[in-house]
């Protein structure tokens, strides 16, 4: 027997063992954060923008937080800064309609919108194509139309996401004719009519530098850092004068800002110099708050990255206060079990079958049997019901005393008779001595 117990322990201690080690695999995974896409802010390798992201909340007077919802419930942009880090990039690109009109209203209110981009060296892993360079659509001589289907949308590279931009296939596909097309521009804008910009991508200095980079971006402002690091061949073209250039490399503007509405747009085709690495060996602090702009308010966007908050009915339930009616439920549940795995009458200690002689009483003169039945001895039936007649009819002149005295008698002989008694010979003759001289009755 004890050597059974001894064995179920260890059986459970290697069962929470396992547990255990596996809850820890788990968080040291989630620790380092390589489950999320690159230049997110849950990631703390040297691609991710964890520590964007907490040096901005160690600071005072900054509130900084995880856009998980979808953009337009943003709500006003008064003194809040926006951060899309690690969007996508694509020359020929255009933008959803609805993330376009969150963001201009976001703007409009007062907020600031930083795109910060990631390098797309290599696009046949972000869904882009190199446009020909003799070709007549090559960089922003033509003017896009919306994607035919779902399939050519873009967000970002198929592991993180960005500012949704896509490439046109409209021209050269089938699909795009008649309604196909009119459906999809309903839902796309080109960033040109937009914004007034272009992104484009060409191998610039990278074939020559071999190590995908262009080497170092100049600044255009006396506000911000000479020069930076700069990992990315895309580069801003056909911009509106609404434009600031902030960087140019190789005579190209790779980061500009402009006014739109009360609020503020800054893009940028690199996001390196906001990931943990450049944080760590390559800081850049005026530039960081160059673009915050005094904000109190700081959102990283995490959606871009295809991270969003999905409340289930406990999440409802408790962002609406509701969570008192569950406790509730779960209450009436547990008395539910309770009263049927438990009875509430006292248990019967004593062996007496209480049951014999009971009967289910369905209307009043049943009920009214059974309650004599179980009352009233056989042996004073006829008394008791004698005694409730005289009750009931002593001031009644058709039964007089004399006949009453001669029917009482009759049930003392009754009484004091030997042997099972018979009530209803007893109440016939009863009847007889009361009924004399009534004919009619």
């Amino acid at each position: 027997m004890q050597r059974a117990k001894l064995y179920k322990w260890l059986a459970a201690a290697t069962v929470v063992g396992f547990l255990a080690g596996i809850s820890h695999l788990m968080m040291l995974r989630f620790e380092r954060g390589d489950v999320y896409p690159a230049y997110s802010s849950y990631r703390s390798d040297p691609i991710g923008a964890r520590a964007f992201y907490e040096s901005l909340e160690s600071l005072e007077g900054i509130r900084v937080t995880r856009n998980l919802r979808p953009l337009s419930a943003l709500g006003p942009g008064n003194d809040s800064t926006l951060f899309f880090v690690g969007a996508g990039v694509c020359s020929v690109n255009t933008i959803e309609l609805q993330t376009a009109q969150a963001l201009d209203a976001f703007m409009s209110s007062g907020g600031r919108v930083v795109v910060a981009m990631r390098a797309a060296v290599d696009h046949s892993q972000d869904g882009c194509e190199r446009p020909d360079r003799d070709s007549p659509q090559s960089g922003s001589a033509s003017k896009p139309e919306a994607p035919a289907s779902d399939s050519e949308q873009l967000s970002g590279s198929g592991e993180s996401g960005g500012l949704p931009v896509s490439t046109d296939r409209s021209e050269s596909s089938p699909e795009s004719s008649s309604g196909g097309a009119a459906r999809s521009k309903s839902v796309y804008t080109d960033l040109r009519e937009q914004w007034g910009i272009v992104v484009d991508s060409g191998p610039g200095s990278a074939e020559e530098a071999g190590d995908g980079s262009i080497g170092y971006a100049a600044s255009q402002s006396g506000q911000l850092p000479g020069g930076l690091t700069w990992h990315s061949t895309a580069y801003f073209s056909d911009m509106s004068d609404a434009w600031k250039p902030l960087y140019t490399a190789n005579s190209k503007c790779v980061m500009a800002e402009r006014p739109v509405g009360r609020g503020s747009l800054v893009m940028a085709t690199d996001a390196y110099f906001m990931s943990n690495e450049a944080l760590k060996s390559e800081r850049h602090t005026d530039l960081l708050l160059y673009l915050i702009a005094g904000s109190r308010n700081v959102i990283i966007d995490e959606t871009r990255h295809g991270i969003q908050r999905r409340p289930g009915v406990i999440g409802y339930l408790r962002q609406h206060r509701l969570h008192w009616i569950l406790i509730a439920l779960l209450c009436v549940a547990a008395l539910f079990v309770w009263r049927n795995s438990v009875p509430l009458v006292p248990v019967n200690r004593s062996g007496t079958d209480y049951s014999s002689g009971a009967a289910e009483a369905r209307n009043a003169a049943q009920g009214m049997t059974n309650l004599l039945r179980r009352s009233i001895s056989p042996q004073r039936l006829l008394e008791i019901c004698f005694d409730q007649w005289e009750t009931a009819f002593e001031n009644d002149h058709r039964y007089p005393q004399a006949r009453r005295e001669k029917a009482r008698h009759v049930i003392e002989r009754a009484e004091k008779s030997e042997g099972q008694p018979d009530p209803v010979s007893r109440y016939r003759a009863i009847r007889r001595i009361l009924l004399e001289d009534q004919p009619n009755e």
